[in-house]
């Protein structure tokens, strides 16, 4: 996408930002922007710090639907369209391609690291491996899509780059701003993930190295999202991951019982 800025003609007119994109173009206000970006980040301090920790998977999954349609709304509301939103349906089809070869080069790395010691130490999950089929199907089928891939693409890879950065001219507002804030999202769910995953005397892996690691998927995600120009590119590659993760750790922690 390509843009201009317009600025108003005097001191106490609100600047505007025009933002052209395949199904048209949308004016951003300044003050737009601000309003929608703090009720962004307002969204994103609730759900991580107070829901996420008190919620079942269930009450968890519901809340971040209505914290999507929070988020889309109040986007909505300072001018951005479905297109600097990441949601033009004319863009769905090169999207899902996007997102379908990306998938592959997801399943392809993961499938790896199972077959390797270091990366079955990873996966492992205590969190998961007393899961009965129905459970995982429950959880990868409905809680991830729904409950955090549909949350998290929209509001890292759709409102918040389209509120730095309307025009869509800035790599560094569209994708490297948001995949750092991506990754300090998971300080608090990582810390869950080390306590999950330790099997000895020390914990596999690290918050921090769960915060770099998630930065650097944050910034494949956004340029999947530019290529794709549809959150279905990241939105398919964020659910492959997931779901992979679970299986995988599941059977690779019923492994790791069997063999003691």
């Amino acid at each position: 996408m390509t843009g201009s800025v317009v600025a108003g003609g005097s001191a106490g007119r609100d600047r505007s930002v025009v933002a052209h994109g395949p199904a048209g173009r949308s004016v951003v206000s300044e003050r737009g922007r601000l309003a929608a970006g703090a009720g962004l980040a307002a969204t994103l301090a609730l759900t991580n710090l107070v829901a996420a920790p008190r919620l079942g998977r269930p009450a968890s999954a519901a809340w971040n639907l209505g914290a999507t349609g929070v988020v889309l709304t109040m986007a909505r509301r300072a001018g951005l369209d479905l297109a600097a939103l990441g949601l033009d349906p004319g863009r769905v089809r090169r999207g899902l391609l996007v997102g379908a070869a990306g998938s592959a080069l997801v399943a392809g790395l993961m499938g790896a690291a199972a077959a390797s010691p270091t990366g079955r130490e990873l996966l492992d999950d205590d969190r998961v491996v007393d899961a009965t089929v129905g459970q995982t199907l429950l959880h990868v089928g409905v809680y991830i899509p729904l409950g955090t891939v549909v949350f998290e693409e929209v509001a890292f890879r759709g409102a918040l780059p389209a509120l730095l950065d309307p025009a869509g001219r800035s790599v560094a507002r569209s994708v490297v701003v948001p995949a750092v804030v991506f990754g300090a999202w998971h300080i608090v769910s990582g810390r869950a993930f080390v306590a999950a995953h330790q099997h000895g005397d020390q914990p596999t892996g690290s918050v921090r190295g769960i915060v770099a690691s998630t930065t650097a998927a944050g910034l494949v995600l956004g340029a999947a999202r530019r290529v794709g120009g549809h959150l279905a590119a990241p939105g398919l590659m964020h659910l492959t991951a997931n779901a992979l993760a679970t299986v995988l750790g599941r059977e690779v922690g019923r492994r790791r019982r069997r063999d003691r």
